[in-house]
Protein backbone atom coordinates (compact mmCIF):
# COMPACT_ATOMS: atom_id res chain seq x y z
CA UNK A 1 0.00 0.00 0.00
CA UNK A 2 1.00 3.60 -0.80
CA UNK A 3 1.34 5.74 1.99
CA UNK A 4 1.35 9.52 2.36
CA UNK A 5 1.29 12.53 4.77
CA UNK A 6 -2.43 14.22 4.79
CA UNK A 7 -3.21 17.90 6.46
CA UNK A 8 -5.41 16.99 9.41
CA UNK A 9 -9.32 17.40 7.73
CA UNK A 10 -9.82 20.64 10.23
CA UNK A 11 -12.19 23.29 9.86
CA UNK A 12 -10.31 26.28 8.42
CA UNK A 13 -12.85 29.07 8.43
CA UNK A 14 -14.70 30.74 11.13
CA UNK A 15 -17.46 33.10 10.89
CA UNK A 16 -17.44 36.64 13.25
CA UNK A 17 -19.48 39.66 14.08
CA UNK A 18 -17.69 43.07 15.42
CA UNK A 19 -20.26 45.01 16.52
CA UNK A 20 -19.52 48.23 18.14
CA UNK A 21 -22.55 49.97 19.62
CA UNK A 22 -20.76 52.41 21.49
CA UNK A 23 -17.82 54.66 21.11
CA UNK A 24 -15.69 55.00 24.07
CA UNK A 25 -13.42 57.92 24.85
CA UNK A 26 -9.88 58.48 23.31
CA UNK A 27 -7.25 56.10 24.55
CA UNK A 28 -3.32 57.27 22.84
CA UNK A 29 -1.82 55.51 25.62
CA UNK A 30 -2.46 52.03 25.15
CA UNK A 31 -1.17 48.96 23.10
CA UNK A 32 -3.35 49.45 19.79
CA UNK A 33 -3.58 45.52 19.75
CA UNK A 34 -5.34 45.74 23.49
CA UNK A 35 -7.94 48.16 22.53
CA UNK A 36 -11.78 47.23 21.28
CA UNK A 37 -12.28 49.25 17.57
CA UNK A 38 -14.72 51.25 19.88
CA UNK A 39 -12.06 53.23 21.22
CA UNK A 40 -10.24 56.33 19.33
CA UNK A 41 -6.71 56.26 19.43
CA UNK A 42 -6.70 59.62 17.61
CA UNK A 43 -8.83 62.38 16.25
CA UNK A 44 -9.90 65.88 16.71
CA UNK A 45 -12.85 68.04 16.22
CA UNK A 46 -15.22 65.03 17.07
CA UNK A 47 -16.15 64.02 20.60
CA UNK A 48 -18.40 60.58 21.89
CA UNK A 49 -21.57 61.52 23.38
CA UNK A 50 -24.30 59.06 24.83
CA UNK A 51 -22.51 56.23 22.99
CA UNK A 52 -22.24 57.73 19.27
CA UNK A 53 -19.58 59.67 17.58
CA UNK A 54 -20.61 63.85 16.88
CA UNK A 55 -19.10 67.06 16.28
CA UNK A 56 -16.70 68.60 18.92
CA UNK A 57 -16.34 71.80 19.84
CA UNK A 58 -16.18 74.77 17.85
CA UNK A 59 -14.85 78.13 18.66
CA UNK A 60 -17.04 81.65 17.90
CA UNK A 61 -17.09 85.16 18.71
CA UNK A 62 -18.22 86.03 22.24
CA UNK A 63 -21.45 88.11 23.24
CA UNK A 64 -21.82 89.19 26.64
CA UNK A 65 -25.50 90.86 27.68
CA UNK A 66 -26.77 91.02 23.89
CA UNK A 67 -23.30 92.78 22.70
CA UNK A 68 -20.12 91.15 20.70
CA UNK A 69 -17.01 91.89 22.42
CA UNK A 70 -15.45 94.14 20.71
CA UNK A 71 -12.16 93.57 18.42
CA UNK A 72 -8.81 95.35 18.81
CA UNK A 73 -8.32 96.24 14.98
CA UNK A 74 -9.38 99.54 15.54
CA UNK A 75 -6.18 100.44 17.89
CA UNK A 76 -4.13 98.11 15.20
CA UNK A 77 -2.58 96.39 17.35
CA UNK A 78 -2.94 92.22 18.68
CA UNK A 79 -4.20 91.24 21.98
CA UNK A 80 -1.67 89.19 23.58
CA UNK A 81 -3.28 89.15 27.28
CA UNK A 82 -6.22 90.09 29.44
CA UNK A 83 -7.81 89.64 32.44
CA UNK A 84 -11.18 90.27 34.32
CA UNK A 85 -11.40 93.10 36.73
CA UNK A 86 -13.98 92.44 39.08
CA UNK A 87 -15.10 95.35 40.27
CA UNK A 88 -17.86 97.36 42.45
CA UNK A 89 -18.68 101.10 42.31
CA UNK A 90 -19.78 101.69 46.32
CA UNK A 91 -20.49 105.23 45.56
CA UNK A 92 -23.23 104.38 43.05
CA UNK A 93 -23.67 100.77 44.33
CA UNK A 94 -23.40 99.28 41.10
CA UNK A 95 -20.92 96.78 38.98
CA UNK A 96 -18.53 98.27 37.22
CA UNK A 97 -16.61 95.14 35.85
CA UNK A 98 -13.98 95.79 33.41
CA UNK A 99 -11.63 93.76 31.02
CA UNK A 100 -7.95 94.93 30.98
CA UNK A 101 -6.16 94.27 27.89
CA UNK A 102 -1.97 93.85 27.06
CA UNK A 103 -2.04 94.47 23.23
CA UNK A 104 1.05 93.43 21.18
CA UNK A 105 3.06 96.84 21.35
CA UNK A 106 2.88 96.65 25.55
CA UNK A 107 0.12 99.58 25.95
CA UNK A 108 -2.53 98.08 28.46
CA UNK A 109 -5.99 99.08 27.62
CA UNK A 110 -9.28 98.69 29.93
CA UNK A 111 -12.67 98.42 28.71
CA UNK A 112 -15.72 98.40 30.69
CA UNK A 113 -18.67 95.81 30.28
CA UNK A 114 -21.37 98.89 30.27
CA UNK A 115 -19.85 100.70 27.42
CA UNK A 116 -17.46 98.44 25.23
CA UNK A 117 -15.10 100.81 24.32
CA UNK A 118 -11.53 100.98 24.63
CA UNK A 119 -9.45 103.48 26.86
CA UNK A 120 -5.59 103.45 26.86
CA UNK A 121 -4.13 103.80 30.45
CA UNK A 122 -1.40 105.77 29.89
CA UNK A 123 1.25 102.42 30.59
CA UNK A 124 2.87 101.28 27.66
CA UNK A 125 5.49 97.08 29.42
CA UNK A 126 7.76 95.61 26.96
CA UNK A 127 5.11 92.63 25.75
CA UNK A 128 5.83 90.17 27.94
CA UNK A 129 3.82 88.20 29.88
CA UNK A 130 2.49 89.95 33.33
CA UNK A 131 0.50 88.87 36.34
CA UNK A 132 -3.04 90.35 36.91
CA UNK A 133 -4.52 90.16 40.01
CA UNK A 134 -7.87 91.25 41.98
CA UNK A 135 -7.31 92.47 45.06
CA UNK A 136 -10.05 93.70 47.56
CA UNK A 137 -8.83 96.32 49.97
CA UNK A 138 -10.49 98.30 53.09
CA UNK A 139 -13.63 98.33 51.18
CA UNK A 140 -11.77 98.90 47.46
CA UNK A 141 -11.77 96.83 44.49
CA UNK A 142 -8.04 97.17 42.95
CA UNK A 143 -6.18 95.94 40.24
CA UNK A 144 -2.76 95.12 40.16
CA UNK A 145 -0.29 94.62 37.19
CA UNK A 146 2.53 92.83 38.02
CA UNK A 147 5.79 93.31 35.81
CA UNK A 148 8.69 91.57 35.23
CA UNK A 149 10.68 94.33 36.26
CA UNK A 150 11.27 96.89 38.67
CA UNK A 151 7.98 98.67 38.54
CA UNK A 152 4.24 97.39 38.91
CA UNK A 153 1.06 99.49 38.67
CA UNK A 154 -2.45 99.58 40.82
CA UNK A 155 -5.86 100.30 38.97
CA UNK A 156 -8.89 101.90 41.48
CA UNK A 157 -10.88 102.16 38.38
CA UNK A 158 -9.69 105.97 37.75
CA UNK A 159 -6.27 106.10 38.00
CA UNK A 160 -3.00 103.98 37.22
CA UNK A 161 -0.80 104.14 40.21
CA UNK A 162 2.96 103.07 39.48
CA UNK A 163 4.51 100.97 42.50
CA UNK A 164 7.42 99.94 43.08
CA UNK A 165 7.80 95.83 43.66
CA UNK A 166 10.21 93.15 43.05
CA UNK A 167 10.17 91.73 40.07
CA UNK A 168 7.70 89.00 38.96
CA UNK A 169 7.48 86.41 36.47
CA UNK A 170 4.30 84.92 39.27
CA UNK A 171 2.17 86.40 41.71
CA UNK A 172 -1.08 85.79 43.37
CA UNK A 173 -3.14 87.15 46.32
CA UNK A 174 -3.30 85.12 49.54
CA UNK A 175 -5.39 86.90 52.43
CA UNK A 176 -4.09 89.96 52.69
CA UNK A 177 -0.67 90.27 50.64
CA UNK A 178 0.47 89.45 47.62
CA UNK A 179 2.97 86.77 46.56
CA UNK A 180 5.46 87.47 44.11
CA UNK A 181 8.38 85.11 42.36
CA UNK A 182 10.31 86.03 39.82
CA UNK A 183 12.08 82.74 38.64
CA UNK A 184 16.02 84.72 38.63
CA UNK A 185 16.77 83.42 42.67
CA UNK A 186 14.99 81.07 44.99
CA UNK A 187 13.12 83.65 47.07
CA UNK A 188 9.50 84.35 47.43
CA UNK A 189 8.47 87.82 48.22
CA UNK A 190 5.15 89.29 49.67
CA UNK A 191 3.83 92.23 50.66
CA UNK A 192 2.62 94.34 53.15
CA UNK A 193 -0.53 92.88 54.93
CA UNK A 194 -3.50 95.50 53.88
CA UNK A 195 -1.04 97.09 51.66
CA UNK A 196 -0.35 95.74 48.14
CA UNK A 197 1.78 98.85 46.82
CA UNK A 198 4.41 98.70 49.87
CA UNK A 199 7.14 95.50 49.70
CA UNK A 200 9.62 97.03 51.87
CA UNK A 201 11.34 94.14 53.85
CA UNK A 202 11.02 95.21 57.33
CA UNK A 203 9.11 93.83 60.11
CA UNK A 204 5.80 94.06 60.13
CA UNK A 205 5.71 94.98 56.38
CA UNK A 206 6.86 92.96 53.30
CA UNK A 207 9.77 90.34 53.53
CA UNK A 208 10.93 87.02 51.14
CA UNK A 209 11.20 83.30 52.26
CA UNK A 210 14.03 81.64 50.80
CA UNK A 211 14.23 78.66 49.47
CA UNK A 212 17.13 75.62 48.74
CA UNK A 213 18.72 75.22 46.01
CA UNK A 214 16.94 71.63 45.17
CA UNK A 215 13.92 72.04 43.13
CA UNK A 216 15.31 74.19 40.66
CA UNK A 217 14.29 77.67 40.29
CA UNK A 218 10.85 79.36 41.42
CA UNK A 219 8.00 79.46 38.50
CA UNK A 220 4.72 79.88 40.41
CA UNK A 221 2.92 80.79 43.10
CA UNK A 222 -1.00 80.15 43.61
CA UNK A 223 -3.57 80.30 46.96
CA UNK A 224 -4.94 77.72 47.50
CA UNK A 225 -7.12 75.60 50.53
CA UNK A 226 -5.41 78.32 52.86
CA UNK A 227 -2.47 77.68 51.95
CA UNK A 228 0.59 78.85 49.42
CA UNK A 229 2.13 76.97 46.38
CA UNK A 230 5.11 77.40 45.55
CA UNK A 231 6.16 75.63 42.11
CA UNK A 232 9.74 75.03 41.23
CA UNK A 233 10.94 73.41 38.02
CA UNK A 234 11.11 69.75 39.71
CA UNK A 235 9.51 70.64 43.00
CA UNK A 236 6.32 71.98 44.85
CA UNK A 237 6.20 73.57 48.30
CA UNK A 238 3.63 74.45 50.72
CA UNK A 239 3.43 77.47 52.79
CA UNK A 240 1.42 77.54 55.56
CA UNK A 241 0.89 81.34 55.58
CA UNK A 242 -0.71 83.04 58.56
CA UNK A 243 -1.06 87.48 59.02
CA UNK A 244 1.49 87.35 61.22
CA UNK A 245 5.00 86.34 58.63
CA UNK A 246 7.07 84.61 61.10
CA UNK A 247 4.18 81.88 61.54
CA UNK A 248 5.25 80.98 58.22
CA UNK A 249 6.02 77.40 57.69
CA UNK A 250 7.01 75.69 54.61
CA UNK A 251 7.19 72.12 53.88
CA UNK A 252 7.76 70.09 50.26
CA UNK A 253 5.09 68.19 49.16
CA UNK A 254 6.21 66.67 46.00
CA UNK A 255 9.17 65.68 44.28
CA UNK A 256 8.77 65.92 40.71
CA UNK A 257 11.44 63.21 38.63
CA UNK A 258 10.77 65.75 35.63
CA UNK A 259 10.17 69.26 34.71
CA UNK A 260 7.23 71.39 35.78
CA UNK A 261 5.31 73.41 33.35
CA UNK A 262 3.82 76.41 35.14
CA UNK A 263 1.61 77.62 32.28
CA UNK A 264 -0.06 74.58 32.52
CA UNK A 265 -1.00 74.71 36.31
CA UNK A 266 -4.90 75.12 37.02
CA UNK A 267 -6.56 75.07 40.06
CA UNK A 268 -9.44 72.52 39.40
CA UNK A 269 -11.88 72.15 42.13
CA UNK A 270 -10.28 69.64 44.91
CA UNK A 271 -6.76 69.74 43.19
CA UNK A 272 -4.19 71.56 41.01
CA UNK A 273 -3.54 69.68 37.43
CA UNK A 274 -0.42 70.68 35.89
CA UNK A 275 2.07 69.11 33.13
CA UNK A 276 5.49 67.52 33.34
CA UNK A 277 7.77 66.19 30.94
CA UNK A 278 6.22 62.39 32.26
CA UNK A 279 2.71 63.11 32.11
CA UNK A 280 -0.30 64.70 33.74
CA UNK A 281 -0.76 65.00 37.68
CA UNK A 282 -3.32 66.00 39.67
CA UNK A 283 -2.12 67.10 43.13
CA UNK A 284 -4.58 67.14 46.07
CA UNK A 285 -2.16 69.13 48.49
CA UNK A 286 -0.93 66.35 49.88
CA UNK A 287 0.27 63.39 46.92
CA UNK A 288 0.16 63.77 43.18
CA UNK A 289 -1.14 60.84 41.13
CA UNK A 290 -1.05 60.97 37.49
CA UNK A 291 -3.79 61.46 35.15
CA UNK A 292 -5.02 61.54 31.59
CA UNK A 293 -2.64 58.85 30.79
CA UNK A 294 -3.95 58.34 27.98
CA UNK A 295 -3.91 61.84 26.47
CA UNK A 296 -0.48 62.61 27.29
CA UNK A 297 0.97 60.96 24.39
CA UNK A 298 -1.02 63.35 22.02
CA UNK A 299 0.88 66.24 23.54
CA UNK A 300 4.09 67.05 20.73
CA UNK A 301 5.52 70.35 22.72
CA UNK A 302 4.78 70.66 26.68
CA UNK A 303 6.71 74.12 26.86
CA UNK A 304 4.12 75.67 25.00
CA UNK A 305 1.37 74.44 27.14
CA UNK A 306 -1.62 76.63 28.67
CA UNK A 307 -3.57 75.44 31.18
CA UNK A 308 -7.18 76.39 32.56
CA UNK A 309 -10.32 75.19 34.73
CA UNK A 310 -13.80 75.53 33.82
CA UNK A 311 -16.94 74.26 33.62
CA UNK A 312 -15.65 71.19 35.85
CA UNK A 313 -13.29 70.35 32.71
CA UNK A 314 -9.38 70.54 32.44
CA UNK A 315 -8.22 72.67 29.38
CA UNK A 316 -4.98 72.70 27.98
CA UNK A 317 -3.52 74.46 24.92
CA UNK A 318 -1.30 72.64 23.07
CA UNK A 319 0.90 71.88 20.39
CA UNK A 320 -0.78 68.61 19.02
CA UNK A 321 0.63 65.83 17.86
CA UNK A 322 -0.81 66.02 14.28
CA UNK A 323 -0.86 63.99 10.72
CA UNK A 324 -0.71 64.97 6.92
CA UNK A 325 -4.17 66.68 7.02
CA UNK A 326 -4.30 70.53 7.05
CA UNK A 327 -7.33 71.41 9.81
CA UNK A 328 -8.43 75.06 10.19
CA UNK A 329 -5.87 78.20 11.02
CA UNK A 330 -2.91 75.44 10.22
CA UNK A 331 -3.45 76.66 6.50
CA UNK A 332 -2.05 80.33 7.08
CA UNK A 333 1.91 78.71 8.59
CA UNK A 334 3.39 77.68 11.59
CA UNK A 335 1.31 77.72 14.63
CA UNK A 336 3.16 77.35 18.09
CA UNK A 337 -0.47 75.56 19.44
CA UNK A 338 -2.87 73.64 17.05
CA UNK A 339 -5.63 72.67 19.54
CA UNK A 340 -6.97 72.71 23.06
CA UNK A 341 -7.97 69.19 24.92
CA UNK A 342 -10.92 69.47 27.39
CA UNK A 343 -11.04 66.58 29.61
CA UNK A 344 -13.66 65.98 32.47
CA UNK A 345 -11.60 64.80 35.60
CA UNK A 346 -14.47 63.26 37.11
CA UNK A 347 -16.69 61.87 33.66
CA UNK A 348 -13.65 61.29 31.79
CA UNK A 349 -15.35 62.58 28.78
CA UNK A 350 -12.85 64.04 26.53
CA UNK A 351 -13.36 66.75 23.18
CA UNK A 352 -10.32 67.32 21.20
CA UNK A 353 -10.07 70.77 19.14
CA UNK A 354 -7.77 71.59 16.46
CA UNK A 355 -7.42 74.27 14.01
CA UNK A 356 -6.87 77.12 16.58
CA UNK A 357 -3.65 78.84 17.97
CA UNK A 358 -4.67 80.24 21.59
CA UNK A 359 -2.64 81.67 23.12
CA UNK A 360 -4.23 82.75 26.54
CA UNK A 361 -7.47 81.77 28.54
CA UNK A 362 -9.28 84.19 29.95
CA UNK A 363 -12.13 82.98 33.17
CA UNK A 364 -14.91 85.66 32.50
CA UNK A 365 -17.04 85.49 35.97
CA UNK A 366 -19.90 88.10 35.47
CA UNK A 367 -23.47 88.29 37.04
CA UNK A 368 -25.18 85.68 35.07
CA UNK A 369 -22.61 85.50 32.49
CA UNK A 370 -19.84 82.40 33.18
CA UNK A 371 -17.64 82.11 30.13
CA UNK A 372 -13.86 81.09 29.17
CA UNK A 373 -12.15 83.25 26.83
CA UNK A 374 -9.43 82.85 24.81
CA UNK A 375 -7.20 85.31 23.13
CA UNK A 376 -5.30 83.93 20.05
CA UNK A 377 -1.86 83.98 19.08
CA UNK A 378 -0.28 86.41 16.37
CA UNK A 379 -2.10 84.96 13.09
CA UNK A 380 -5.07 86.84 11.41
CA UNK A 381 -7.57 85.53 14.78
CA UNK A 382 -5.14 88.21 16.99
CA UNK A 383 -7.51 90.83 17.45
CA UNK A 384 -10.40 88.65 18.27
CA UNK A 385 -11.51 87.31 21.36
CA UNK A 386 -13.23 83.61 20.95
CA UNK A 387 -15.54 81.23 23.07
CA UNK A 388 -16.16 77.51 22.80
CA UNK A 389 -19.19 76.93 20.81
CA UNK A 390 -21.80 73.75 19.68
CA UNK A 391 -21.34 74.84 16.01
CA UNK A 392 -18.06 72.89 14.77
CA UNK A 393 -17.01 75.51 13.52
CA UNK A 394 -13.78 77.83 13.59
CA UNK A 395 -16.05 81.35 13.39
CA UNK A 396 -16.94 81.08 10.17
CA UNK A 397 -15.04 78.60 8.81
CA UNK A 398 -15.97 74.76 8.94
CA UNK A 399 -13.36 72.19 10.36
CA UNK A 400 -12.08 68.65 9.25
CA UNK A 401 -13.14 66.17 11.85
CA UNK A 402 -11.39 62.50 12.47
CA UNK A 403 -11.82 59.65 14.56
CA UNK A 404 -9.24 56.99 14.17
CA UNK A 405 -9.92 53.36 15.81
CA UNK A 406 -7.15 51.26 17.06
CA UNK A 407 -5.17 49.49 14.38
CA UNK A 408 -5.43 45.80 15.73
CA UNK A 409 -4.85 42.18 14.97
CA UNK A 410 -8.30 41.66 16.99
CA UNK A 411 -7.05 39.56 19.34
CA UNK A 412 -6.27 36.67 16.52
CA UNK A 413 -2.99 36.33 15.62
CA UNK A 414 -3.14 33.06 14.38
CA UNK A 415 -5.63 33.94 11.58
CA UNK A 416 -5.85 35.83 8.34
CA UNK A 417 -9.04 37.72 8.28
CA UNK A 418 -11.26 38.76 5.79
CA UNK A 419 -13.94 41.37 6.09
CA UNK A 420 -16.41 40.39 4.02
CA UNK A 421 -18.90 43.69 4.39
CA UNK A 422 -19.69 46.37 6.95
CA UNK A 423 -22.65 48.06 8.24
CA UNK A 424 -22.84 51.57 9.31
CA UNK A 425 -25.38 54.23 10.49
CA UNK A 426 -24.29 57.89 10.09
CA UNK A 427 -26.96 60.53 9.30
CA UNK A 428 -24.47 63.14 7.82
CA UNK A 429 -21.98 62.77 5.27
CA UNK A 430 -19.29 60.87 6.15
CA UNK A 431 -15.94 59.21 4.30
CA UNK A 432 -15.34 55.92 6.06
CA UNK A 433 -11.29 54.90 5.58
CA UNK A 434 -11.00 51.10 5.95
CA UNK A 435 -7.40 50.23 6.84
CA UNK A 436 -6.67 46.73 6.39
CA UNK A 437 -3.21 45.50 4.28
CA UNK A 438 -4.50 49.02 2.31
CA UNK A 439 -6.62 51.65 2.67
CA UNK A 440 -10.04 51.40 1.45
CA UNK A 441 -11.27 55.22 1.15
CA UNK A 442 -15.01 55.23 0.90
CA UNK A 443 -17.69 58.67 0.80
CA UNK A 444 -21.10 57.68 2.42
CA UNK A 445 -24.18 59.84 2.36
CA UNK A 446 -26.04 60.09 5.17
CA UNK A 447 -29.50 58.81 5.64
CA UNK A 448 -31.46 57.47 8.77
CA UNK A 449 -31.35 54.19 7.92
CA UNK A 450 -28.05 52.04 8.25
CA UNK A 451 -25.91 51.22 4.97
CA UNK A 452 -24.42 47.76 3.82
CA UNK A 453 -20.97 48.15 2.29
CA UNK A 454 -19.35 44.63 0.46
CA UNK A 455 -15.70 44.66 1.31
CA UNK A 456 -14.49 41.34 0.74
CA UNK A 457 -10.69 42.24 1.51
CA UNK A 458 -8.44 40.09 3.34
CA UNK A 459 -5.51 41.40 5.74
CA UNK A 460 -3.69 40.63 8.77
CA UNK A 461 -4.81 43.68 11.21
CA UNK A 462 -8.17 45.79 10.73
CA UNK A 463 -8.78 49.12 11.98
CA UNK A 464 -10.91 52.84 10.22
CA UNK A 465 -10.51 56.18 9.87
CA UNK A 466 -14.30 58.42 9.90
CA UNK A 467 -13.42 61.95 8.65
CA UNK A 468 -15.41 64.43 7.72
CA UNK A 469 -15.17 68.46 6.27
CA UNK A 470 -19.33 69.03 7.33
CA UNK A 471 -20.80 70.87 10.11
CA UNK A 472 -21.89 68.04 11.74
CA UNK A 473 -21.08 63.98 12.62
CA UNK A 474 -23.61 61.77 13.75
CA UNK A 475 -22.11 58.07 13.84
CA UNK A 476 -24.44 55.42 15.30
CA UNK A 477 -23.34 52.09 15.57
CA UNK A 478 -21.12 49.67 13.22
CA UNK A 479 -21.18 46.34 12.54
CA UNK A 480 -18.30 44.10 10.73
CA UNK A 481 -18.45 40.76 9.29
CA UNK A 482 -15.36 38.64 8.86
CA UNK A 483 -13.68 34.94 8.23
CA UNK A 484 -11.53 34.22 10.06
CA UNK A 485 -8.93 31.69 8.20
CA UNK A 486 -6.65 29.74 10.78
CA UNK A 487 -3.30 29.41 9.10
CA UNK A 488 -2.04 25.73 8.60
CA UNK A 489 1.60 25.13 9.76
CA UNK A 490 3.23 25.45 6.47
CA UNK A 491 1.78 28.59 5.44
Amino acid sequence: MRSYFRKDLVPRYKSFTYPIKSFSDFDAGSNEDNLPLSHGVYGYNVRIKDGKLRQGLGIDYVKIYGSYFPTTVSLGYLLVDGAVYRRYDYVNNKRDDMFIAQLSNGKIYYMRFSDWQYVYSGIQITPEKVTFLNYHDAGKDLFLIMTKFEKSYMFDGSVFSEITAPPSAWACVHGTRVFSVNGANHRLSYSKALHPEVWTVADGEGGYVNFPDEGGALTGVISWKNCIYVFREYAVHKITAYVDDKDFVVSKVFDAGSYIYMESVAVCNGAIVFLTDDGFYSFDGYTAKKVMKELFPLIKTKSVCRGAYFGNKYHISADLVSDDEIVGDEKDGRTERNGIISHDLVTGETNIFRGADVRRFVNLNLDKKNELLFIFNGNRRGFNVGAFSDTGRLFESPLGKLWRSPYTDLGSIESVKVMKRIFIRTKEDIKLTLKLDKKYPIDLVGGEQAKMIPVNKRAERVGMEISTDSDFMDVNGILMEFDFIRRLPDE
